[in-house]
C-alpha cells in the first residue's frame, strides 16, 4: 500500500518538482507545487469524505479461496483537508490480498496519485511479469505483476475521488482482478454523490 507516495514522489520528480539524483531540491518548485495544490483545493467546493465505516462495509467476507481476516478504517486530515481510508486483509493458505479504499474528497490528490497512468496507456511485458492500464466499468486503472516475487498489486480511480489498491502476495494476476471484481464499484463511486 505504499506504493501511492512512490507514484506522487516519481511524478514530482519528472515534473521537476526536486531533482531525481542527491543534490539540494529546488524548494521554490516545490513550493510552488504545493501553493497550486492549495489553491486548486480552495477554489473547490467543501467536500466531505466519506465515514470510513461506509467503506469497510465494501469489503467482502471472502474472494474466492481467500477469507478476510482482518479489516480497519481511519480519518485523518490537516490543513483543512482530510482523508477517510479504509483496509481489508484476505488469506489463503500462503498467499496474502490487500484493498485499501481511499476518499481523498475533492482536494484532487487521488487524480494527482493516478496521473502518469490516468492520462495515459501502459503495456509492458517480459518474462517475469507485466504492467499495463485497463478499464473497469469506465474507471481507469493499471495493474502490474512480477512472477519471480509472486507479487502484484492494481489500482484504480473511481470517480476522480476513490483510489482503490489491491495487492497480492504469493498468489497469482488473476487474483487482482477477482479482488477488484468482488467490490461493487457502482456502490462506491455513489458514496461520492
Amino acid at each position: 500500500m505504499k506504493r501511492s507516495f512512490a507514484t506522487a514522489l516519481l511524478m514530482l520528480t519528472s515534473a521537476g518538482v526536486f531533482p531525481a539524483r542527491a543534490q539540494e531540491p529546488d524548494l521554490s518548485n516545490l513550493m510552488g507545487a504545493l501553493n497550486a495544490m492549495m489553491n486548486a483545493r480552495t477554489n473547490q467546493p467543501t467536500v466531505t469524505v466519506v465515514d470510513f465505516r461506509e467503506l469497510r462495509a465494501l469489503f467482502p467476507e471472502s474472494i474466492g479461496a481467500y477469507k478476510r481476516t482482518k479489516s480497519s478504517g481511519e480519518k485523518s486530515g490537516a490543513m483543512g483537508m482530510a482523508i477517510s481510508q479504509a483496509e481489508g486483509r484476505y488469506e489463503n493458505s500462503a498467499a496474502l490480498l490487500q484493498i485499501k479504499l481511499a476518499d481523498y474528497g475533492a482536494m484532487g490528490m487521488a487524480s494527482m496519485l493516478s496521473a502518469a497512468w490516468a492520462v495515459g496507456e501502459i503495456d509492458r511485458e517480459s518474462d517475469s511479469g507485466f504492467e499495463r492500464t485497463f478499464q473497469k466499468d469506465g474507471h481507469r486503472g493499471v495493474e502490474r505483476y512480477d512472477a519471480d516475487a509472486k507479487y502484484g498489486d492494481l489500482q484504480l480511480l473511481v470517480a476522480n475521488r476513490f483510489m482503490v489498491e489491491i495487492e497480492v502476495r504469493d498468489g497469482a494476476p488473476a487474483d487482482l482482478r477477482a479482488a477488484l471484481d468482488a467490490l461493487d464499484l457502482k456502490k462506491l463511486a455513489a458514496l461520492g454523490k
